[in-house]
């Protein structure tokens, strides 16, 4: 089943004039049919979607982005979801997308909360999946203590060794191996600096706040294993986000887009028509 990362749309790279950097991203365009943009976690990248890729490019055109730091997308200094909440808004100008649906998983939840908030008039619906508001802490560094580790073992640890480490992590009570291959394999790529820029904009996220401005039909998404977001999370946005409904998929952990990519597709599929 790992061989299904090869069925990927081929990575590109954009340029953003603005901040002098590259964005890298995968797209599959189907004719005169919407966008759904997807948004990764802290273990993945744009590589993370591919059974949403394989399942939804044959009802929609569908774009997953790289954060910065991650795939070939340049790190970025002093890095808020602001900054790159508007760098992902520039990047779907030059691509010619004007409104689309996000699902965004943890990290990118995080983000997806931001660009639903500033920019409403462009989203259609919402899929907020683990996930949950930030951390709301006062400093960029050092980095909270999880993911200071994880950054010392990322300088110690082999690709493979790393990779291997943050699918177990991730989803403990995992037993396919298929899938933890895939897991492991995607996390295997992340560097230094996606620790540094994801963990910075994370630690000083505070979404609270923007939460009541999101107006699109939102769907929260939480799994009943999950170690790292808890379905408290996803019912303290259910209760914020005003046009929101809850689902919580069982017997699934941090990554139920790949754990159980059928039953996620499915209900995504549904909440979007």
């Amino acid at each position: 089943m790992e061989d299904i990362l090869k069925k990927l749309p081929d990575l590109e790279i954009g340029i953003d004039n603005n901040l002098n950097i590259n964005i890298s991203y995968r797209i599959k365009k189907k004719s005169n049919k919407p966008y759904l943009v997807f948004l990764h976690g802290y273990n993945g990248s744009s590589k993370s979607w591919v059974f949403q890729f394989e399942y939804f490019s044959k009802y929609y055109s569908v774009l997953a982005i790289d954060f910065p730091g991650f795939g070939a997308s340049s790190p970025i200094k002093n890095i808020d979801m602001n900054i790159v909440s508007n760098l992902y808004i520039r990047l779907f100008a030059r691509l010619g997308i004007d409104n689309f649906s996000l699902i965004g998983h943890s990290m990118g939840g995080m983000l997806g909360q931001v660009i639903a908030s500033y920019y409403p008039s462009k989203i259609n619906k919402l899929v907020l999946s683990c996930t949950h508001q930030g951390f709301a802490m006062s400093f960029r560094k050092p980095l909270r203590d999880p993911y200071f580790k994880r950054l010392d073992e990322r300088k110690k640890m082999s690709d493979d060794e790393f990779g291997k480490l943050r699918a177990q992590n991730m989803v403990p009570h995992l037993k396919n191996k298929s899938i933890l291959k895939i897991l492991s394999s995607i996390s295997s790529e992340i560097s230094t600096n996606s620790i540094l820029c994801g963990g910075e904009a994370m630690q000083i996220l505070d979404a609270t706040e923007l939460l009541e401005k999101i107006i699109c039909p939102s769907l929260i998404i939480s799994a009943s294993k999950d170690v790292v977001c808890n379905e408290g999370n996803a019912i303290f946005l259910n209760q914020k986000i005003k046009n929101s409904i809850r689902f919580n998929i069982e017997d699934a952990g941090h990554a139920p887009y790949c754990e159980k990519p059928e039953l996620f597709n499915d209900t995504v599929h549904k909440f979007l028509k």
